[in-house]
């Protein structure tokens, strides 16, 4: 079978996968890919959308860049703010496809906050498609609460990522 390919199953077949074949190494590579969720600011829900790049090494380290969109949700003084972000971060799965990422998204420009997120991840059939969905968020603004502590941010968002390319050699 063609690395990258999704076995297929007819009358009397049958097949055995290999057992790493979602490895780390395995899916190494770039992806690109979009997203979006909400986001509470203030006790005010935000819709945010976006799309950009990542890569991912054969050791599970994540780089990348994303721009993104948020409005407010309600009110009539809501407006389109948009972002730029750079990430670094790490992902790891298990031969079943399930796994966790961490990412810090670093504002480049635009509007936004920069934040940590943490995610649940699950390679969607083959290693050409992942998907993820956010599992906790650390807002990084500078502007520490009283108690000094970092802020959760309460953000919900789902993400599928579709490969461009193969790592280079």
């Amino acid at each position: 079978m063609a690395e990258g390919t999704t076995p297929q199953r007819g009358p009397g077949s049958s097949f055995k996968l290999p057992d790493n074949r979602f490895e780390i190494p395995a899916l190494a590579g770039t992806f690109a890919y979009r997203f979006n969720g909400y986001a509470i600011k203030q006790d005010r829900p935000f819709y945010l959308l976006g799309v950009g790049q990542l890569t991912i090494d054969r050791q599970g380290n994540i780089t990348g860049e994303h721009q993104s969109a948020a409005t407010a949700i309600e009110g009539q003084d809501a407006t389109v703010m948009t972002g730029k972000y750079t990430l670094n971060g790490m992902m790891s799965v298990a031969s079943n496809g399930a796994g966790e990422a961490g990412i810090f998204f670093n504002k480049a420009d635009g509007q936004g906050k920069s934040v940590v997120g943490g995610f649940y991840v699950q390679v969607a059939g083959d290693v050409d498609r992942i998907w993820m969905m956010s599992s906790k968020a650390i807002d990084l603004d500078p502007v520490a609460p009283p108690n000094g502590k970092p802020r959760e941010a309460v953000e919900l968002c789902s993400l599928e990522a579709v490969r461009m390319a193969l790592p280079k050699s």
